[in-house]
């Protein structure tokens, strides 16, 4: 009886310290590149986003995948969905160009609002699907900024 119970204690242990070495992932970043549009019809268009990701792990990771939801001012306007598998070095970052396909009618919304103002507020958010050593994990990520036109505009004009 007591070696039952030790060997419980021991498959406890074991398990723990494996968990304990896992605890220490950070999670990708994923920022915003740009944004490149491809094709214009009147209801939707498509187009491409660059993303970086960047791993400060101290492991490759892999991703197998992604969905990404492009908002401008608040509002959804766009969605892309990768299934593509790449690997990123330890304590590296890399780039990635997903397709995007954007509701014209929702970006309509917006546009005059970001040309009145010129800022536009931006957000990308979604999530990743990792394949790593101990298994297979979905992260989610969240990357808001702002770009303001007028200071794109006076820096041109003093070139």
């Amino acid at each position: 009886m007591k070696t039952g119970a030790l060997g419980w204690w021991l498959a406890a242990a074991l398990l723990t310290s494996g968990c304990a070495s896992v605890g220490g992932f950070v999670p990708p970043d994923v920022t915003l590149v740009r944004v490149q549009f491809t094709d214009l019809t009147l209801f939707e268009s498509s187009g491409r986003l660059t993303v970086r990701v960047a791993n400060e792990n101290n492991q490759p990771i892999v991703l197998d995948g992604g969905v990404y939801n492009l908002y401008l001012g608040g509002v959804k306007i766009g969605k892309g969905l990768t299934d593509a598998n790449f690997e990123i070095g330890r304590l590296t970052s890399a780039t990635a160009e997903i397709d995007v396909f954007v509701n014209n009618l929702a970006l309509a919304t917006r546009i005059t609002r970001m040309i009145d103002e010129g800022i536009v507020d931006y957000r990308l958010k979604g999530k990743l699907f990792l394949d790593r050593s101990v298994g297979r994990r979905t992260q989610r990520f969240d990357y808001s900024g702002s770009y303001d036109f007028r200071q794109s505009a006076a820096a041109t004009e003093e070139l």
